[in-house]
């Protein structure tokens, strides 16, 4: 008994996990625009109804941008090109799911599904390319920025392709508009590891080069060109010999196979729409004409061309923006120094200034005059017993010529206390004593005392 039971639940899991090896998504992919030349919506049926197309009016677009329809495990999801709005189909409406405002930051994003968590990765905005992985957050409505490990610097692909283990990203260019007006041309790509949450570098012996010369394969890089499936990456290409077909990449093997196929290439200037479930693709181009391809068989027919590798990237280039940078803050760090160097000295000069305005050339100037001398108090002998102003007592000290208030004031008090200091060691009593005046008690005056040569 208990061996027919697990037997019975060995092939019920069986079953699930088969079930859920089947489960993938539905991507459909058209231009606004096109909405009203449709004819037969049944050819979408039954992952995308035409109730769901014809409300497609409602949300934030462009008629000239593509929109994005996503049918996954957890719903049917819109995305929209250069905005973060990520809209979600109730039964009767799209329901926006993002709750802020900003555009522009996703032109050429590409938008995607994995283990139920959305996200955007890549495209340009705000005048720089970015390779920048962005997940939204259902409860909060928002995006956040994710930090994989060795994160190519303004980089933007033109060829994106996603597999279980990872996103490759070839071809594209590295642009950033505040440091220059030029874009640098990526010669092959990069794969963004999901293990390692790390990117790496991805070699395609030249097979895929935005800069060769004489490349094997000239590659048609306008967006409808480039087919994406679950398990291979198709890309529109003539050989050496001009023969047209397909350049079909295998995801997990890593191989490109050529397959010939005679097509005029004009007819993905004039895709309408573009449909993918699992490895078949069906769109409609030209006049209303319809194609259909299975790349799993147009792979198996494929003759083997090439085959890329991923590497380590190497720190030494992933690290040259970021010693830009530490050359920039020490340069700036350099000339700040400099500069307060010579604020410093400047405000040292002017000290030595005002302490040349107080000590001027002068014989009879009281700060020339030695503490221990007795010249000190006898400048005071014309006004012993008088109440000085502060004006007279400054022209006895000899500081009256000083134009600064606050200096002229520390001065003051210094010397008072420098010529009492002597007076009490020689006279016994302080010379210069303060009192409030009478008339205005907001003001001093100043008590001279006696010497000992006075005659008074």
């Amino acid at each position: 008994m208990k061996f027919r039971f697990g037997i019975l639940m060995f092939f019920i899991g069986l079953g699930l996990s088969l079930s859920a090896q089947a489960t993938q998504s539905v991507h459909l992919r058209f231009t606004p625009h096109e909405i009203p030349l449709i004819s037969d919506f049944e050819v979408f049926e039954p992952y995308f109804s035409k109730d769901q197309l014809l409300a497609l009016d409602s949300i934030s677009k462009s008629s000239f941008y593509p929109i994005d329809l996503i049918k996954d495990e957890i719903g049917v999801y819109a995305f929209s090109q250069c905005r973060m709005n990520v809209y979600k189909w109730t039964g009767t409406e799209w329901k926006d799911l993002y709750r802020y405002d900003n555009k522009g930051y996703t032109c050429g994003s590409r938008f995607f599904i994995r283990e139920g968590e959305i996200y955007s990765i890549g495209g340009y905005g705000y005048w720089h390319n970015h390779s920048d992985l962005l997940k939204f957050d259902l409860e909060t409505g928002s995006w956040s920025l994710l930090t994989p490990k060795n994160q190519p610097i303004d980089f933007a692909p033109l060829i994106t392709a996603f597999s279980p283990e990872g996103v490759f990203s070839f071809l594209g260019a590295h642009f950033n508009a505040r440091f220059d007006s030029e874009s640098v041309d990526e010669t092959e790509g990069y794969f963004l590891d999901w293990n390692e949450f790390s990117w790496k570098r991805v070699s395609t012996e030249g097979l895929l080069s935005a800069n060769s010369k004489n490349p094997k394969f000239a590659i048609l890089l306008d967006g409808n060109a480039i087919l994406e499936t679950d398990h291979y990456l198709a890309l529109v290409a003539f050989d050496t010999n001009r023969r047209s077909g397909f350049l079909v990449f295998d995801k997990a093997e890593l191989e490109f196979r050529f397959v010939r196929y005679p097509f005029q290439a004009n007819i993905f200037n004039t895709i309408s729409w573009m449909l993918q479930e699992g490895d078949q693709v069906n769109f409609q181009a030209g006049k209303n004409e319809l194609y259909d391809f299975d790349f799993a068989d147009l792979y198996g027919k494929g003759e083997v061309v090439g085959k890329a590798e991923v590497l380590l990237i190497e720190t030494e280039n992933i690290d040259v923006i970021r010693r830009d940078y530490v050359l920039i803050v020490s340069v700036v760090l350099l000339i700040t120094g400099i500069v307060f160097f010579i604020m410093v000295r400047n405000a040292l000069a002017r000290a030595h200034q005002w302490e040349g305005e107080a000590q001027p050339a002068n014989s009879n100037s009281l700060s020339q005059t030695s503490i221990g001398s007795h010249l000190i108090i006898h400048q005071f002998q014309p006004f012993e017993g008088q109440l000085l102003t502060v004006d007279e007592l400054d022209q006895v000290l000899d500081i009256a010529h000083l134009p600064n208030p606050d200096h002229k004031k520390v001065k003051r008090s210094r010397l008072i206390r420098e010529v009492n200091q002597q007076s009490q060691a020689t006279l016994g009593h302080p010379l210069i004593t303060r009192k409030k005046n009478p008339e205005d008690k907001r003001y001093l005056l100043y008590q001279i005392s006696k010497t000992s040569n006075s005659k008074k």
